[in-house]
Parts: C-alpha cells; structure tokens; sequence
C-alpha cells in the first residue's frame, strides 16, 4: 500500500485534491482497514534512478488523459510536461519499492489493478524488469465479471485478439447467440444501466442531418488520450483525422453524405479535466471539410443515426457492435478489440487503404453473424467470473460464491 509514500499521483491529479485530503480518502478505503496480513508500505527513501526517458514512458499514460489530449502534438505542450513531473517520483518509487517487494518475497507472479497508470504501471514495468509473470485485473467493459490480462494492462488486446480470431468461424448455438443479442438489445434500448460510463439516457431521434446523394457515412470518434503510451495500439496515422481524410478521398466524386457525432464524454469533466479540446480538435477538422459535425451535448441518438448510415466509422469505439448487429458496414481507423472477429474492416496506416474498395456490397448476415459471435466471445469467453461477479449499478457489484475462471 501507499500510505501517503507517493508525492502525488494520478487519483490526486484527476480530482485536484491535496495530500491530506486525497491521502486520507484513499487511506480509509486500503488494504490496512482490513484484517489482512502480510502487506507492505511503500518506503519514499527506496527510489530509482531509471532514466528520465524511461521514466517518462511510465507516467505518459495518465498525462494524456489528465490533460485529456486528442492531437499528438501535444505531448510536448506545457501542461503535458507539467503533469509528467509531477508524477516522477510516484514511477521511481512504485517501481524501486515493487522490485523489492518481489525479490524479498521470492514472488513468481504479481496480480495488480489496471497496469497503465503511474505507480500500477510501474509495478507491472518492474515485474517486467525481473522476468516475473503479472496480470493486470479491472472489471469486465460492460459491467459483469472480471478482465484478467496476462502480462499486459487493461488495454492489451493480444489474448482478446487471439480468442476472437478462435471462435470467428465457429457458430454459436440457438441459445448463446439469444444470449449475446440479449446484451446487444438491452445496450442499444438503453436498458444496460450498470456498465461504467452511461451516456444520453434521454436520447432523442432524429432525421440524417447532412446532405448529399452519395453514401451515408457516420463517423463515431472517440477519445485517443489514454492509447498514446500503448505499442500494441499504435497505428501508422500522424493523428485520427488524417484517417477520417483517407477514408473521404476514396469516396471523391461520389458526393457522401458525412456526419460525425461528437463523443458524449468530451461535454464532460473526467474528475477537474475538461474535454473541450477534443471537440475543439474534431470540430475544426469537420469545418475545413464542410462536414456537419454533432456537437457532444446534443441528446440526437447514435443508435438512430446508425439505423440511417450505410458505413460507421469508428476509433476505438464499442459503437462498433451496436453498428454490426444492424449489419452495417463498420470501418475502424484504429488498432481495435474487434480485430480477428470479421465483421469490422481495420485500416490502421495509409498502405491498408490499397486493398480498400469503396463500392463493396457487404453480406449483412454475416457482419450480423460476426457481432453475435464476438461479443459472445468477449462477454462469456473473455470475460472470466461472469456469474459470481454481477454489476447492480455503474460502482457497485454482488458478488456469489461457486464460480471459477475457465
């Protein structure tokens, strides 16, 4: 535990809090108020010495989504550098202190909370360090069971990846696939009330709002800050947009009707952080390009903007299985969850847009098959303790007895 070693760290950061009042809270939630043994504090006096350079990849993660940036070059901004010296020391010490942990315990494997964060992602880059086994653990995206990921954060896809490629081309049985399109309507209805983050309960139908005679292409973005210190999500595009143009020049002639809607989250703080500046970014972008841009405090339901488009284009979005279950062509600009299941087109560098064909006639059964099998993949496969884990509102869970990992 903590114990007020860290100078400052993230939780601290996102809400503004001083030392004495974000160490008393979380203090009073720690492992000490429980009757457990065997847990050690962290020493501020055991500090490393890495390198501001490796020091900097650990604690850029949750810069980016302090400052809630959206365009690359950001990182070199003022505010950007500001929030990676304040959390210096919280790396140094998490990690020297985790290396020590582990080495004086003789540990074979470490199960920590989240690994992309500051200290959590410290720890894990100690364990790396030291050849020791670690899984990240976070609650399952959508509510129930757990997200156990072996040797990664919670934003690794390999083993997601894999699993899907898997289970791809195999059917799923009368009952699973009423099972995944069960969680599929009660999300799009918006009946799916405990996941972590729930937008526009209120949402309002709306005719397409763009002209145009070509095809009707809706463009779902979605923030970016959080992937820009992940190799495994790094894409060949200097930014999102530059994506989203590649994509309308195949389209030149064709007269599309484009619309984006802005992501709900940006007309939100996230703790002190605004996210003004991702809308600002986005919605520049879709003036220089005379789109009709959605403005992120608008009620206009994604859903029935999707039943309306011919193609959704999507980043690192879930929107991608609301739209694959209609059977809609679904592009992703992004490296993404949905890669291997077959039913989202991923374009994640310029090169990919060669083997592009913007005229292709798509087989909805089988995007609609594809969305069913991944996300009983993701839900039932993916996701381990399912049962025994239940989310009763987007903070709160019941827990039972009697359920293992498969």
């Amino acid at each position: 535990t903590c114990r007020g070693a860290l100078p400052d760290c993230y939780a601290r950061e996102i809400r503004n809090e001083s030392r004495l009042m974000g160490c008393l809270k979380c203090r009073l939630g720690s492992f000490e108020t429980y009757n457990v043994e065997n847990v050690t504090t962290l020493d501020a006096e055991i500090i490393s010495n890495m390198s501001n350079k490796d020091s900097q990849g650990l604690t850029r993660s949750s810069a980016a989504t302090l400052t809630r940036i959206e365009n690359p070059e950001d990182i070199d901004s003022q505010a950007f550098l500001e929030k990676q010296s304040k959390l210096d020391a919280a790396v140094r010490i998490s990690f020297e202190n985790a290396k020590k942990w582990i080495v004086d315990n003789q540990l074979d494997a470490v199960i920590g909370f989240n690994g992309r964060m500051d200290a959590t992602k410290a720890i894990h880059a100690a364990c790396q360090e030291l050849g020791v086994s670690y899984i990240s653990h976070e609650r399952g995206w959508f509510g129930d069971g757990l997200h156990l990921v072996p040797n990664g954060n919670c934003l690794g896809l390999g083993n997601l990846h894999e699993m899907v490629a898997e289970y791809a081309n195999q059917p799923l049985s009368r009952k699973q696939a009423e099972k995944a399109a069960d969680f599929l309507i009660r999300r799009i209805s918006g009946a799916q009330t405990h996941e972590w983050r729930l937008y526009i309960l209120d949402r309002q139908d709306s005719e397409w709002p763009a002209a145009g005679s070509g095809p009707r292409i809706l463009i779902l973005p979605s923030s970016s800050n959080e992937f820009f210190a992940e190799e495994e999500l790094e894409t060949d595009w200097a930014d999102p947009t530059q994506a989203m143009d590649c994509l309308l020049d195949q389209y030149k002639g064709a007269q599309p009707s484009v619309v984006l809607r802005a992501h709900p989250n940006w007309d939100e703080n996230i703790g002190v952080a605004s996210g003004a500046k991702i809308w600002d970014f986005y919605s520049n972008w879709a003036k220089k390009r005379n789109i009709h841009a959605i403005n992120p405090a608008s009620k206009i339901s994604s859903q029935w903007l999707m039943q309306q488009a011919d193609i959704v284009v999507i980043t690192n979005s879930t929107a991608g299985m609301e739209a694959g279950f209609i059977g809609k062509r679904v592009i992703s600009l992004a490296k993404s969850q949905y890669e291997g299941g077959g039913f989202v087109e991923s374009y994640d560098s310029p090169d990919a847009f060669n083997a592009f064909n913007p005229n292709l006639e798509i087989d909805e059964r089988r995007i609609i098959a594809g969305t069913l099998r991944y996300v009983y993949t993701h839900q039932y496969r993916y996701t381990q303790f399912y049962r025994s884990i239940k989310a009763i509102s987007a903070s709160q869970c019941h827990f039972y007895e009697g359920d293992v990992a498969e």
